[in-house]
C-alpha cells in the first residue's frame, strides 16, 4: 500500500469514526480538505477541554449540567459547520476556528 493510499484510508477511517459525511470535490481538494476539516475538530476539541480547564483553575464550581449545556449549545452550531460537504468550503476557510465560522 503506498503511502498516498494510507492516508486516504486513515482520513476516511478518521471520518467515519466521527461521524462527519464525505467530502465533494476533486481528489485533492477532498484529501486537503479532510486534513483542514479533522484538524478543526481537533481544535474545537481543545477548546471544550480549555474550557473545563479554566473553570477549574478559577475556581469556578460548573456541575456537570452547566458544562454539558454549554458544550451542547456550541456542538449544535458546530454540527451547523461539519455538515457542510464542499471541499472548497473547507479549503477557503481552513484555519478558521468553527464557532466563528457557526457565527457567520
Amino acid at each position: 500500500m503506498s503511502q498516498i493510499t494510507a492516508r486516504f484510508n486513515d482520513r476516511r477511517l478518521a471520518m467515519e469514526i466521527d461521524g462527519l459525511p464525505e467530502l465533494t470535490g476533486s481528489d485533492k481538494q477532498v484529501a486537503w480538505a479532510t486534513d483542514i476539516r479533522l484538524e478543526a475538530v481537533r481544535r474545537l476539541e481543545q477548546w471544550f477541554e480549555q474550557q473545563r480547564n479554566v473553570a477549574r483553575t478559577r475556581g469556578i464550581e460548573l456541575s456537570l449540567d452547566q458544562l454539558n449545556a454549554h458544550a451542547a449549545a456550541v456542538a449544535t452550531q458546530a454540527a451547523k459547520v461539519l455538515g457542510r460537504t464542499e471541499a472548497k468550503y473547507w479549503i477557503d476557510n481552513r484555519g478558521q476556528d468553527i464557532r466563528v465560522l457557526a457565527a457567520r
